[in-house]
């Protein structure tokens, strides 16, 4: 069967026409859809950003978590480092012990203050004698700290 214009498909469909009154219809709630449309979308933002801040606190949450965690381990460690070194060294005390813990880690952080901060230059004060002096200020630091700790709760 030939037909002239739009060949016909096996079931029998030819093009799909638009009558005039269905082209009205749509021109005439084409705003209603658009502002249902605009709700939708408002609706859809507000759940992604609630969505968006719930998984960044959940972040924030489990990074306290870890650093809570490391600190404790760190922890447990000076403490075990503690116990050994007062134990294998005779006539060392608890205290000693922490006092060259403490100035091994002020070291350590004056040493990454050099190697990560644009600063080229820090003074130390060098001399036995002043490595007492430095575990004294950094007892000192502590005790202000914990002291402002209790005036603040």
């Amino acid at each position: 069967m030939k037909n002239e214009g739009w060949p016909f498909g096996p079931a029998g469909f030819g093009p799909f026409i638009v009558l005039p009154e269905r082209r009205r219809f749509g021109k005439d709630y084409a705003p209603q859809r658009l502002h249902i449309a605009g709700v939708y979308k408002g609706e859809a933002d507000k759940i992604l950003q609630v969505k968006r801040e719930e998984a960044e606190a959940e972040s924030k949450y489990l990074g306290g978590v870890g650093v809570a965690r490391q600190r404790q381990a760190i922890t447990d460690g000076l403490r075990e480092n503690i116990l050994d070194f007062s134990h294998k060294v005779e006539g060392t005390s608890a205290m000693e012990v922490m006092d060259l813990i403490m100035i091994k880690q002020y070291f350590d952080t004056i040493k990454d203050l050099g190697n990560s901060s644009k600063n080229t230059n820090v003074f130390i004060p060098d001399g036995p004698g002043h490595v007492k002096d430095i575990g004294e200020q950094i007892r000192n630091w502590l005790m202000e700290a914990s002291s402002a700790q209790l005036n603040v709760e």
